[in-house]
């Protein structure tokens, strides 16, 4: 593994605040690993749209019925324990392959054994780090996992869709907080049990540059279609009776809605549990939501998610659904709901080496009412997927 020798004033600071010797030599400071990921897939799709409002009554759109898809990033990572047992690291994250940002996550932390972990930067927040999902066979029907196939670059939006920042997108809680610059404190686990604690100033999705005292600024600036004063818990458990392994997590999010976003606030709260037996695992969650999007877009709604799995030897296999409802604008009675089924297999080759491929259903029904000119009101899709994923 590549080493770089990371040195700077930041934390020469931090190791005179932790009773670190100041003028520690350059073999003592913290080194930074590269390592990440890659991703290459080939996808098949059949794809129905509906749009009842093009003028040609036609949908607008052309897609590859065979696609070639990939997701990969480049990190640096790298801690060091001081003689006082306080442990200080930093987790850098590059996108390899671009589109909202560069820099995907950006974070420091702190730990010792008896007191927990903290987390400063752009990271998800606690409820999210410690939720507990539905197993899969390798293909994630869920938000933000890096091997989810069915997203949105698999599907056509209908119209006033927003996916990941609602509960059309999954159970996980992100709700427009993917990696803002937040503080995180993540407890020891003591009797199976682990808590956690976020705070974020500003709702920034993709953990954008915040270095700017200003969140609303009338019909412009940052916050103004958002949520700001941001606060997550979670509370994870985890312990195993006999051949029995059980997980359980609890999880809340709350967010201040400004006036130029609405006028009610982020409430959203979410649960899972898993039970594993042998090589099975089986389980679910649910999260729910309340409060303003935008002047234009709710965040009312409900997503859940169950699944089965089975792993013999370097095999998976599994079967998982999720289904998500979301109320969409507030000026009409618009009802957006989706659902997916996803049957996939993994073959673990080797140290960092996998090879995943399924099949899958989607269904995304838009708001009520006719969609506008190029866009559509539903979308329903069978395919399937392959892929070669590498870890280094």
């Amino acid at each position: 593994m590549k080493k770089l020798l990371y040195g700077t004033t930041a934390l020469a600071t931090a190791g005179l605040l932790f009773g670190a010797a100041g003028e520690a030599k350059a073999a003592d400071r913290l080194e930074l690993g590269v390592h990440g990921y890659m991703q290459q897939w080939m996808v098949l799709n059949d794809i129905g749209l509906t749009n009842v409002e093009d003028g040609a009554g036609k949908h607008p759109f052309d897609w590859a019925a065979v696609d070639q898809k990939h997701n990969s990033e480049v990190c640096f990572t790298g801690s060091y324990k001081y003689d006082n047992q306080v442990t200080i690291g930093v987790d850098v994250q590059l996108e390899a392959n671009t589109s909202g940002d560069q820099i995907d996550e950006s974070y420091l932390w702190i730990s010792t054994e008896g007191f927990g972990k903290v987390i400063i930067g752009d990271e998800n927040n606690a409820a999210y780090l410690m939720q507990v999902t539905a197993p899969t066979g390798g293909l994630s029907h869920n938000q933000g996992v890096l091997t989810s196939l069915p997203n949105q670059g698999f599907v056509i939006a209908p119209q006033g869709f927003a996916f990941d920042d609602t509960t059309m997108g999954g159970t996980l809680l992100r709700f427009d907080d993917n990696d803002s610059g937040k503080f995180t404190y993540i407890s020891p686990r003591f009797a199976g049990f682990q808590i956690g604690a976020s705070y974020w100033p500003n709702f920034e999705s993709g953990g954008d540059n915040n270095n700017s005292i200003q969140r609303v600024a009338g019909a412009t600036g940052p916050g103004t279609t958002g949520n700001i004063n941001g606060a997550a818990l979670g509370i994870n458990y985890k312990e195993k009776f006999g051949d029995v392994g059980v997980e359980a997590s609890l999880g809340g999010m709350y967010g201040d809605t400004p006036p130029v976003a609405g006028s009610n606030d982020l409430f959203a709260g979410s649960a899972g549990l898993l039970l594993t037996f042998g090589g099975f695992e089986v389980g679910g969650s649910y999260t729910q939501a309340q409060g303003d999007r935008s002047a234009t877009q709710q965040y009312d709604g409900y997503s859940y998610d169950v699944g089965v799995a089975y792993t013999t030897g370097p095999y998976k296999v599994g079967l998982a659904y999720q289904r998500g409802k979301n109320e969409g604008n507030p000026d009409n009675s618009s009802e957006q709901h989706a659902d997916y089924l996803i049957l996939s297999g993994t073959y673990t080759m080797g140290p960092g080496v996998r090879i995943i491929a399924g099949l899958y259903a989607a269904d995304l029904d838009g708001e009520d009412g006719a969609a506008a000119a190029n866009q559509v009101k539903e979308f329903s899709a069978i395919g399937g997927g392959a892929g070669i994923t590498l870890s280094f």
